[in-house]
C-alpha cells in the first residue's frame, strides 16, 4: 500500500512539473501589433509560423496608431509608436519552514528578488529589437541578459519575395554592480 502511495506522489510531481513552462514573451509586442500572445506563440517560447515572420521581419509590424513623417515620395522616414515599447518583470519570494535549519534564514522575503526591463519593439520601420536588462537581488548587480537587434526589408528576387537583413544576438550575462 505504501508503494502505491509513493507512486502516486511521483506521478503528482511529474504532471506539476512537466507542466510549467517558462514564459518568455513580453507584453511590448503584443501591445505593438494589437493582438494577443497567441498570435505568435502556440506553446511558450515555442513561435509558430507568424511569430517567426513577426522576428523575422525585424519585429516591426504595428497594428496601433503611430506618428509618422514622410519625404516627398511618400517613404515613411519616421514611425513612432504613441505608446512606449517598455515592459518589466518583478519576481519575488518567500522562504519559510516549519523547523529551524541550520544557517538559514527563515520567514526572509525577497523583494525584489530579480526585476528585468525589457525595451521591445520597433525602433525605426526597417529596424526593431528586443533588450532585456536584470537586477539580481543574490549578487547585487544590473545585467545585459539578452539583446536582439534586427533590420529587416523585402525585395522581389526571380519573381519570387526575399526577405533580408542583419541581426545582431546575443544571450549574455554581463554585471555591473551597485555600490
Amino acid at each position: 500500500m505504501k508503494t502505491n502511495s509513493y507512486a502516486f506522489l511521483f506521478l503528482i510531481l511529474t504532471i506539476l512539473l512537466l507542466s510549467q513552462s517558462q514564459v518568455i514573451a513580453i507584453p511590448s509586442f503584443a501591445r505593438q501589433t494589437n493582438m494577443a500572445c497567441s498570435s505568435c506563440h502556440t506553446m511558450f517560447p515555442e513561435l509558430n509560423a507568424f511569430g517567426r515572420m513577426f522576428k523575422l521581419n525585424g519585429y516591426t509590424l504595428t497594428g496601433i496608431e503611430t506618428i509618422q513623417s514622410s519625404d516627398k515620395n511618400d517613404n515613411t522616414t519616421l514611425k513612432l509608436l504613441k505608446i512606449p515599447q517598455v515592459s518589466s518583470m518583478l519576481q519575488a519570494s518567500y522562504t519559510y519552514t516549519s523547523k529551524k535549519q541550520p544557517d538559514t534564514q527563515n520567514n526572509n522575503i525577497s523583494l525584489p528578488q530579480q526585476m528585468s526591463l525589457f525595451l521591445a519593439g520597433e525602433i525605426t520601420p526597417r529596424i526593431g529589437g528586443f533588450i532585456q536588462v536584470t537586477y539580481d537581488d543574490q549578487s547585487g548587480s544590473i545585467g545585459l541578459d539578452n539583446s536582439d537587434i534586427r533590420y529587416a526589408n523585402q525585395t522581389e528576387l526571380a519573381s519570387e519575395n526575399l526577405i533580408y537583413g542583419v541581426t545582431l544576438n546575443k544571450i549574455f550575462r554581463s554585471k555591473f554592480s551597485l555600490i
